[in-house]
């Protein structure tokens, strides 16, 4: 019957010497690993020149390039923006002035000048406005459904 192999005692991190704990301690919180994970990464990146560091490199300049192309993409995505952005605002503010006016012109209230003849234009809440409100109450102006009503 074959003997029993005695197993080594397991490594601590006690154990291991203090510049190497250092750096392990730092591996395992910059990747946010356990001390298992931490050893495995340690030996992939102590290795240079083999695959698994090489295949490592690989992915991390991946990541970074893929990095910089996602923001530059959302550079370019959020300068389009701004522009369109700033365009359909000038766009707006054009439709409201020309609207504006629009409405201004077809729902004004003018009366003409006795000596002149020409528009004299009512401005909203003024005194004239007023007036011109109290004459067509005084002379009994309403809505034609409302006369109708009346009369009936």
């Amino acid at each position: 019957m074959p003997r029993p192999r005695k197993e080594p005692a397991p490594v601590t991190l006690e154990s291991l010497p203090f510049k190497f704990r250092m750096a392990l301690v730092k591996l395992m919180a910059d990747n946010y690993i356990d001390v298992e994970a931490a050893f495995d990464k340690a030996a992939v990146l102590l290795d240079i020149n083999g695959k698994a560091f090489k295949d490592a490199k690989s992915k991390e300049a991946q990541t970074l390039y893929k990095s910089r192309h996602m923001k530059e993409m959302n550079n370019a995505r959020n300068t389009i923006q701004r522009k369109a952005n700033a365009k359909i605002s000038e766009q707006y503010q054009e439709a409201y002035d020309v609207g504006y006016l629009q409405g201004n012109q077809d729902n004004a209230i003018y009366y003409y000048c006795n000596i002149c003849s020409k528009a004299i234009y009512i401005v909203p809440n003024s005194e004239s406005h007023q007036a011109v409100v109290n004459c067509m109450h005084e002379k009994g102006w309403g809505h034609r459904e409302c006369h109708e009503k009346q009369r009936k």
